[in-house]
């Protein structure tokens, strides 16, 4: 009877089934980056950063910057100087703004090399369709590097075609910067292009200037 009995007490065991593996999640694992239309700030350059120009006069001790260095090296002659202000895009008909646009394409695909603070709206705007173009730029900075740049001088910096100097560790612009980058500017451009002075009494101060000293300027209003 026993032995009869033992498949019976077999049988009634329940079945041993296979522990289930769950899902673990480790900290260590590698995330997938955002991918952002702005890209981050390349390496910096810090020391001192000269120009070899023709004369040797202007040379600049102590800046940072960021991007291609010969653009400062290649001479002011091959240079044009920029000048915008917010009075340029108040006109009624927009007749200014869509010259202004056309002016920065046109340089952009004859490749000129445009210099200025970029500071006001319609600077940047010349600086992205320029550079969008295909044309280069050196950028004169009156506070630090931003934290990221937008698509159109990320790719410039890139392709070797935009120079970044940042002249001042500062967070933010301030009078006496924008004024020594706008002079900064007409010391190593060849040729001067205003767009409107409007109310910016240092952008008029240097359109005086120029025109006294007899530095090719060209003023829209």
């Amino acid at each position: 009877m026993s032995a009869m009995n033992q498949p019976e007490k077999m049988m009634d065991q329940p079945e041993i089934k296979p522990a289930e593996k769950k899902f673990i999640f480790s900290m260590s694992r590698k995330k997938r980056p955002y991918k952002s239309p702005n890209r981050p700030v390349p390496q910096m350059h810090r020391r001192d950063f000269q120009q070899a120009e023709c004369n040797g006069a202007l040379t600049l001790t102590g800046m940072s910057w960021i991007g291609n260095v010969s653009l400062w090296r290649m001479g002011r002659k091959n240079r044009i100087g920029v000048f915008a202000n917010e009075g340029s895009i108040k006109h009624r008909d927009g007749t200014l703004d869509i010259a202004r646009c056309q002016w920065a394409i046109k340089m952009g695909a004859e490749r000129k090399c445009l210099v200025g603070t970029f500071f006001s709206y319609p600077e940047q705007e010349i600086l992205r369709l320029h550079l969008r173009h295909g044309g280069r730029a050196i950028w004169l900075l009156g506070r630090s590097f931003p934290e990221k740049f937008n698509a159109d001088c990320a790719k410039a910096i890139y392709e070797n075609r935009l120079l970044v100097v940042s002249c001042f560790w500062k967070p933010r612009w301030g009078y006496s910067t924008y004024r020594y980058c706008s002079q900064l500017t007409t010391m190593c451009s060849a040729s001067l292009v205003f767009w409107s002075l409007g109310e910016n009494p240092c952008a008029a101060a240097i359109y005086r200037k120029a025109m006294a000293y007899g530095i090719p300027a060209e003023l829209h209003t």
